[in-house]
């Protein structure tokens, strides 16, 4: 009888030791599962929190630009300061920049990215010249990086014979986004964008305005005779004075076309509300039939 009762005594100390093993095991394992729950909802955490603390346009800039050296500019004295930095290839302004007796050189290749924001010249001498682009190996890029595309380069100028921008000595100048505009109450800004021998203009995208209280309201002016003019894309108020290569591939033109060199000239799918106005009945090298020309086509013998 004794012996049974040490052999239910030991069956019991096992069940026992075997239930609290299993306990063990058990609570570990749920240890282990909500530590890893807490750690996996802290990452969670981190990730929501960089989402909301992080700009986006940062984070854009650092990706697109992050093997170029970029400046930010307020003043017209860092503007011109950031153009004449050999390293410095996109320049952008944080603050509307305007000036009343002064104007920008660029003679290396950058790009300004306006950001909404809006660079306004007015220049007392007889340079007449909001920005002067000058350079064979110069290329200056214009955009907007804003939303609202709503940054602007303007004139208050209103001395003769004045111009926006004037490309010169072989550079180029592309237009991407953003605005170019007289913006002064005479309204008396002779030329929107000015190439002269060997220059280029390609316009991708943005505005030309050019509002005056005369007829010449000349948006862009091909004066070089080796010039040469790339419409892509965009709007553009106001005259457009040819005398050299240009291709307009597509656009909305608010004005009249003078055709001085029409053998120099391509018009494809574009939109123009004034005259294409052809010297000495002279014929157009490519005028497709996707252009509109709303006002009819009028010869001008010279």
């Amino acid at each position: 009888m004794r012996k049974i009762k040490e052999e239910k005594g030991s069956i019991t100390l096992y069940v026992i030791v075997s239930m609290i093993f299993f306990l063990i095991v058990v609570v570990a394992i749920y240890v282990s599962s909500t530590n890893k729950k807490i750690i996996q909802e802290k990452q969670i955490e981190d990730i929501q929190k960089s989402y909301q603390t992080e700009d986006i346009n940062a984070i854009y800039d650092e990706a697109h630009y992050s093997d170029t050296k970029y400046l930010e500019v307020q003043t017209l004295e860092e503007l011109q300061k950031a153009l004449d930095d050999e390293d410095a290839k996109y320049i952008k302004l944080t603050a509307n920049i305007i000036t009343t007796n002064g104007y920008l050189i660029v003679s290396q290749t950058n790009t300004i990215d306006l950001n909404g924001f809006t660079y306004s010249s007015r220049e007392i001498s007889d340079v007449n010249k909001a920005i002067i682009v000058t350079g064979e190996n110069t290329i200056l890029t214009i955009e907007d990086s804003s939303q609202e595309k709503s940054g602007k380069i303007i004139t208050t100028d209103i001395g003769t014979n004045n111009r926006i921008i004037s490309v010169e000595e072989n550079a180029k100048l592309k237009l991407e986004s953003g605005t170019i505009s007289n913006d002064n109450t005479d309204k008396q800004t002779s030329e929107g964008i000015y190439l002269s021998n060997g220059c280029k203009f390609i316009m991708n995208g943005g505005k030309i305005t050019l509002m005056t209280n005369e007829e010449n309201n000349t948006a862009i002016n091909l004066d070089g005779e080796n010039s040469e003019l790339t419409l892509n894309n965009g709007d553009i108020i106001g005259n457009i004075i040819q005398n050299s290569i240009a291709k307009i591939i597509r656009g909305n033109i608010q004005g009249d076309i003078f055709a001085k060199q029409p053998d120099k000239m391509s018009i494809e799918n574009a939109t123009i509300t004034g005259k294409l106005k052809i010297l000495n009945n002279d014929t157009i090298q490519n005028l497709d039939s996707s252009a509109v020309i709303e006002s009819g086509i009028e010869t001008i013998n010279q």
